[in-house]
């Protein structure tokens, strides 16, 4: 295949009008002719070019219940457009070296190709037929039902997924940020051809529509294969997504104490627990990055949690602490069998109040940083993984490049902003506890650590 000239295309899909995404000269936005945003990262080392249709929606435009059909569509987009069986899609693929996967969460649905350049604009052309025509048939959207059942059922014996979701299902219920694409499995059973049919045209409006793209190719050049695929035919304008309120943290039962929450789940090995605290930091911030090395000291690998709960006392094979991603709190889990989980759960608050209360040193301080600089820079020394986060910070309305900034903002941090912040910003008790297994062992357990079983909220796994 033949490429078209940069000033060919330039001309074609993209206004003069290219400008740096603040923070980081790696990642570029661009506007496509019809307004639509263009996010271009360039990786000369890789041989395939990737590209994102990511549809500003999401599963928070879809009637509640009905957030578990986005995993509906990903099974359906695997088995190619309508009038082409699924065997011969996936053979047009191989012969263009290209893979096709789609991924949704509460703000975007987003479908990516990636495909050597040489085969991206036969493969641009096979996203565009297959968005326009997806196989919403009755006979393909059951089949379609029955798998995502059958992968939700198996979510039930990964313990962490189910307290996690209880947890986020309690402190923000109803809110797209919090599990919103994932359905109890008994709304699913209740999804119709013609309701998913709705569901479809809600989550790729193509007015909602931007890209994305990472590779070895300039943007303008993908940019005008994009216009040449997807965009072809196509006189919509973009229409900027409405703004998201940010969610809120839900107020406990009891300023002073905390709140349990008990999901039973049977025959159990190891019983889950999650205390919860809120915060209202913002994430990319000079205080933020003192709370993240915070928790590296407290809740990391080598961290307080660890050290006491699991090596010196025996009591678990896991304790760590975390800010929650793009929500307004922070946790510490863990997990422990029916013979230690009391003294686990009255014990984890207090190694949290020693450390809170004890004096940090330059020394922990300096391996704290060390260990999150490295891992961070393995985690984005390709262009695509710093492209991952651009993105995310764009759909969530923050500067899409500041995550350039963490490991000056760690290294900026010291000692006395560190036990100022823990001080002022943890010394507190959790607000929430959620735990996870056979109801009688955690509330004897629960009783053991001073909860009263009255206060205690229960919720069964099938309401998830």
């Amino acid at each position: 295949m033949r490429s078209l000239t940069c000033t060919a295309v330039a001309s074609m899909a993209l206004l003069l009008t290219s400008v740096p995404v603040p923070g980081a000269a790696a990642v570029r936005e661009s506007t496509l002719a019809n307004g639509a945003p263009l996010l271009a990262s360039l990786d000369v080392a890789s041989v395939q070019q990737t590209v994102a249709v990511i549809f500003e929606t999401g599963c928070r435009v879809l009637p509640k219940g009905h957030g578990g059909v986005a995993d509906v569509f990903d099974q359906l987009l695997q088995q190619g457009p309508l009038g082409q069986s699924a065997a011969e899609f996936r053979r047009e693929l191989f012969l263009l070296n290209a893979l096709i996967s789609t991924s949704s969460d509460g703000r975007r649905f987003q479908l990516t190709v990636s495909a050597p350049p040489a085969t991206l604009k036969a493969a641009l052309q096979k996203v565009g037929v297959l968005l326009r025509q997806p196989k919403l048939t009755d006979m393909e959207v059951s089949s379609a039902l029955q798998k995502v059942v059958a992968l939700r059922r198996a979510e039930r014996q990964n313990l962490r997924f189910l307290v996690r979701l209880a947890a986020l299902r309690h402190l923000y219920p109803g809110h797209p940020d919090a599990a919103s694409c994932t359905s109890a499995i008994a709304d699913m059973g209740t999804l119709e051809l013609r309701s998913v049919q709705r569901d479809w045209q809600s989550l790729t409006q193509a007015s909602r529509r931007i890209f994305g793209t990472v590779g070895p190719m300039p943007a303008e050049q993908v940019g005008a294969l994009i216009r040449a695929s997807i965009l072809k035919g196509s006189n919509i304008r973009y229409t900027p997504a409405g703004t998201t309120v940010p969610a809120q943290f839900r107020k406990t039962s009891f300023p002073t104490g905390t709140e349990v929450v008990l999901l039973e789940q049977t025959g159990v090995q190891d019983n889950q627990v999650w205390f919860i605290w809120p915060h209202d930091l913002q994430i990319d911030t000079p205080d933020y990055a003192v709370g993240e090395v915070a928790l590296a000291l407290l809740g990391g690998a080598t961290g307080r949690l660890s050290l006491e709960l699991r090596e010196q006392r025996g009591l678990t094979y896991d304790a760590r602490a975390y800010f929650a991603s793009n929500l307004p709190h922070y946790a510490g889990t863990t997990f422990a069998g029916a013979d230690k989980i009391a003294q686990l759960i009255r014990e984890f608050p207090q190694v949290y109040q020693a450390f809170v209360e004890e004096a940090q040193s330059e020394q922990r301080l300096s391996a704290a940083k060390r260990t999150l600089v490295t891992s961070f820079r393995e985690a984005t020394e390709l262009p695509a993984d710093g492209f991952r986060l651009a993105l995310e910070a764009r759909l969530f309305g923050r500067d899409p490049n500041a995550w350039q900034g963490r490991a000056e903002r760690w290294n900026a941090v010291s000692l006395d902003d560190l036990q100022r912040f823990i001080r002022a910003r943890m010394n507190r008790k959790p607000a929430f506890l959620v735990v996870l297994g056979d109801r009688n062992v955690l509330l004897s357990a629960l009783g053991q650590a001073g909860y009263e079983k009255e206060l205690i909220k229960t919720l069964q796994v099938d309401e998830l």
